[in-house]
Order: structure tokens, then sequence, then C-alpha cells
């Protein structure tokens, strides 16, 4: 769940760390899922990202999760279970072996109100004529 005003790749990088003690650095989306009537007949979008590790020691919260352990990706693809988490395999998969390169965010300006907000894509589309530059701080 993202908390009022994070970003996509904050939220990430802080379920990372709340449930496994991991600190890892957003990198990019490497594709979502989209399930209509999830929970109170609403839709849920989940997204699947790539994450960098900052450190390779792990502190599980037993709370959050039963399990935690670094494996590689080739095991993970064998040994995945389930369609979502398959799918989450041959995307890693993907990135690390085949040039994959998933959706990267860029900034563009917001149209409704003053600041930047972010847009994934996948293309080399140069988007930074398209955001609001920072205020230099003199």
């Amino acid at each position: 769940m993202l908390d009022p005003g994070e970003e996509l790749g904050q939220a990430a990088s802080r379920e990372v760390w709340e449930e496994c003690g991991v600190r890892a650095k957003f990198e990019c989306v490497l594709g979502f899922r989209h399930m209509h009537n999830y929970s109170f007949e609403r839709g849920d979008i989940y997204f699947i990202c790539l994450l960098r590790p900052e450190s390779e020691a792990i502190t599980l919260d037993p709370l959050e999760i039963a399990k935690c352990s670094w494996i590689p990706v080739e095991e993970f693809v064998k040994m995945a279970t389930f369609p979502l988490q398959r799918a989450v395999a041959r995307l890693a998969d993907q990135y690390l072996n085949h040039g994959y390169r998933g959706f990267h965010p860029d900034q563009v300006a917001k149209y409704n109100r003053p600041g930047n907000t972010l847009v994934y894509h996948a293309s080399g589309a140069d988007l930074s004529d398209l955001l609001v530059p920072e205020k230099s701080h003199l």
C-alpha cells in the first residue's frame, strides 16, 4: 500500500525495508497486474518493481512475512508456483538475462497544480522539456 503523498518507488523501497530489513533503491517497474473486484468490490493494481539492495543482510518481520532469502533468479523461475509469482520470476529473468529494461520514471509537469509528477515508460523518449524546473536555492 502506498502512504499518502508517497511515490511508487518510495513505497516499494519502504515495504522491502519493513518486511525484510533490507534497504533497497527503486530502479524501475517491470510490470503490473490489474484485478477487478479485488476487495470491497474495488479494483487493485499490483506493481512488480525492480529494486537494487544496498546490503544483503536480511532481518525479516515475522508479523509481515514467514520466510525471506536470497536466491538466484534462475532458481526462482523454476520454483515459482502460482501465476503471479511465475510472472514476477519471468519478468526478473527477462530483465537480468534478455535485455528487457522495464518502465522507468520521468518527471513531467502536473496539469492541475504546481510541481512535477512521474510518468513511467519503456521508451527512449526525452521528456525533459515537459517538467517544471526545480527552483534554485541561492
